[in-house]
């Protein structure tokens, strides 16, 4: 849920966690390439960004 977009504060709610943090730290892991779709996304990649 939240790879698609869904809030970190409603999946929380919908797992029963009584803290936000718990959702974050057990589901919230972010990989290169969550960032760099939502990056892309946000219009911070041009295709001149420098290639490792």
């Amino acid at each position: 849920m939240l790879r698609a977009g869904t809030p970190v504060e409603m999946v929380s709610k919908l797992l029963g966690h009584a803290c936000i943090t718990t959702t974050a730290d057990t589901y919230g892991h972010l990989t290169a390439e969550d960032a760099r779709e939502v990056l892309a996304a946000a219009g911070f990649l041009t295709g001149r960004e420098v290639q490792l």
